[in-house]
């Protein structure tokens, strides 16, 4: 994935949480989406629209592209590929990239990660920035455990509820 690499990737700036129970669930449950490919392959980053956020599905989307590759989702078009992930993957991203999410067009993260209330306040404690050596670190980092988490879980139960249903 292309934050394996990042400084401030989930799994380095919260690693006991890769043996939470959510966690490793969340790594066997398999999404898609629409989004950029990064260089080495993968997905980038997903396709993301104002006021609705990254669209994924729990099955493979049945949306046929037109005559010049675009695809409509009820009004959100994207001319980007169709990528396979983990939840646990997307949580990753959401994480690095803050916004708002739904599976199966029902909402899974409302509200992303507060980038300036928690994601930049560990940034700039993890890299040793002036003026953030006195982070409340211990506190940041629990919230971003429970985020993790919380965002895990919800994507696991969602994507799950929805595959029950057909």
């Amino acid at each position: 994935m292309w934050c394996d690499g990042f400084d401030m990737d989930l799994e380095k700036v919260v690693p006991n949480v890769l043996a939470a129970p959510e966690v490793t669930e969340a790594k066997a449950v398999t999404l898609w989406t629409y989004g950029s490919t990064f260089q080495g392959g993968g997905m980038a980053h997903p396709s993301v629209w104002n006021g609705t956020g990254a669209l994924f599905f729990s099955t493979v989307p049945d949306n046929p592209r037109d005559d010049h590759g675009w695809v409509s989702i009820h009004g959100c078009v994207t001319n980007d590929p169709l990528h396979e992930l983990s939840v646990w993957d997307a949580v990753r991203d959401m994480w690095a990239h803050t916004y708002m999410a739904a599976i199966d067009f029902r909402t899974w993260m409302a509200r992303p990660v507060d980038y300036n209330g928690l994601f930049y306040p560990i940034m700039g404690h993890m890299r040793s920035w002036k003026g953030h050596e006195n982070e409340p670190i211990d506190r940041l980092t629990a919230e971003a455990e429970d985020w993790a988490l919380l965002a895990s879980s919800r994507g696991v139960y969602l994507s799950r509820s929805r595959a029950k249903e057909r």
